[in-house]
Order: C-alpha cells, then sequence, then structure tokens
C-alpha cells in the first residue's frame, strides 16, 4: 500500500518530466528562433556593407575616416593591387588616415583581415604563421557574386 509521500513523489516525478518535456520543446524552439536572428542579422549586415561601400567613399574624399575597418576598408579596395601583407595595410593606413588613433594595433588590423577573410572579400594566398605574416589578395566583386 502507497502512502501519501509515496503518491506525492509520484505526483512530483510526474510533474517534473512534463516540465522537461516542456522546456525541451522551448530550448528547440529558441535554437530556432535564433537561427533566424543571426540570419536576418547576416542580411542586415549584407545590406549594411553594400550601402556603407558608397558612404565610406564619401567620407573618404571629406577626410572623415574615423574608424581603424573603415580604414582599412578604403586601402584595401583603393591603393592596394595584389597581394599584400597585414605591414602593407598598416603602413598604407598611417600614411593615408592619419586621423585614425595612433599606433594602430596590429592585433585589431589582424582581426579586421580576418573577418573580412572570413567574409570572401579576401582571399588566403599564403597562410602565416609567427613573424611571418599571411599574404591576403581582394577577390574581385565578380568572384564574390559568383561563389
Amino acid at each position: 500500500m502507497q502512502t501519501n509521500n509515496d503518491l506525492l513523489d509520484l505526483l512530483q516525478q510526474q510533474l517534473e518530466r512534463q516540465f522537461q518535456d516542456k522546456l525541451a520543446f522551448l530550448d528547440g524552439a529558441r535554437a530556432a528562433v535564433e537561427k533566424e536572428r543571426i540570419a536576418a542579422l547576416e542580411a542586415l549586415a549584407q545590406l549594411r556593407r553594400s550601402v556603407n561601400g558608397n558612404e565610406l567613399m564619401e567620407q573618404a574624399m571629406f577626410g572623415q575616416v574615423t574608424t581603424l575597418a573603415d580604414a582599412v576598408a578604403l586601402v584595401i579596395h583603393e591603393l592596394i593591387v595584389g597581394d599584400f601583407t597585414i605591414n602593407t595595410v598598416i603602413e598604407l593606413v598611417g600614411r593615408h588616415y592619419p586621423e585614425v588613433k595612433q599606433p594602430i594595433n596590429p592585433t585589431s588590423v589582424s582581426g579586421i583581415l580576418r573577418g573580412l577573410y572570413k567574409e570572401k572579400v579576401l582571399e588566403m594566398v599564403e597562410h602565416g604563421s609567427g613573424p611571418k605574416p599571411s599574404v591576403y589578395r581582394l577577390v574581385s566583386r565578380q568572384e564574390r557574386l559568383a561563389g
């Protein structure tokens, strides 16, 4: 014969199973919503990049480039032809965009280059290691659209 405590224990276990099932369902829904949010943010970032490309050129013409990321993007798109390394980017940013905070942090530039590589704006011609920097090349607009 079951006691009241046994019945209460069974009821508690049943309730816990029901709540675990509901939590599992909510976790799945949360993951789906997060996936949608990330897709929406990526689409917005793509749109922002296409819009900001024009704005960056206007800012450069009027000497209004203030962020390192903007200066790096402009240097890569406007001043570099062919293969380049982080050292080339740092030198050109320092020379052409003195309004960007000096000294230029190589770690920050490296992060920007890695981001552009992940976005397939740059391709890595040669992987760097230790003191030898990676060699990059700008991917053409046609290659980006095709890829």
